[in-house]
């Protein structure tokens, strides 16, 4: 019985993880199809669900216990959700998480009281999304692009780009790509009649990415 029980906890909890993944995904979207209430809603869902799984994943621990205790912990039991509520008090922002999950980022240490923002320049990302541009063919929805950039540029991010602007709607390094990518439809090197969501690449960006290969990307960006 015990195993069935623990059994069916797994499943749920797996069920759990898929929809946090899905409104995850929903998220980054909203955040860089610029849409901050949308964004803000569902990561609050994305919140609340953690805090679910959490809550599952106590009681799945007291039902594993049963054998060793005779019977499961009642007030510990009850006083997951309060407990829980208060701890997510602490937590870090849900978008952190998000890209964390969607990015395999490690998490950076906080920094102590604010003060001038080390960033990643925005013209960095440029290579790197024509490079995606072009491992994806030439055009790509916007997530696949950016996971690849991510793929990229994990090493070289600051501790600052993998936080929320002030906002607390968007992820500073995808918020500055997304301003890339426009810099680069201005200019040319990405097509600025692609469907919503699809990022294209246009024979000057091609051109564009071959001379910064041969004539080294210090002297052209």
């Amino acid at each position: 019985m015990q195993d069935k029980a623990l059994a069916a906890f797994d499943a749920l909890l797996e069920a759990m993880n898929s929809e946090k993944a899905q409104l995850s995904d929903a998220v980054v979207e909203a955040t860089l199809e610029r849409q901050p209430d949308k964004a803000e809603q569902l990561a609050n869902k994305v919140k609340h669900v953690e805090h679910l799984m959490k809550q599952v994943q106590r009681l799945r621990e007291a039902w594993e216990r049963l054998d060793e205790a005779g019977s499961t912990s009642t007030i510990e039991t009850n006083r997951v959700d309060e407990r829980e509520t208060r701890a997510g008090d602490n937590e870090d922002a849900p978008e952190l998480a998000v890209v964390e999950q969607l990015f395999g980022g490690r998490r950076r240490r906080r920094r102590g009281p604010r003060g001038a923002v080390n960033k990643t320049p925005q013209r960095a990302y440029r290579v790197p999304i024509l490079e995606a541009l072009e491992r994806l063919g030439g055009r790509g929805r916007m997530r696949e692009v950016l996971n690849i950039v991510y793929e990229k540029m994990k090493d070289r991010l600051t501790e600052d780009d993998v936080k929320p602007l002030p906002s607390g709607s968007e992820i500073r390094w995808a918020n500055t790509a997304m301003w890339e990518r426009k810099w680069m439809v201005n200019n040319g090197l990405l097509r600025d009649d692609s469907p919503t969501g699809v990022w294209e690449m246009t024979d000057k960006g091609r051109a564009y990415l071959e001379r910064v290969r041969r004539e080294g990307e210090g002297k052209i960006c």
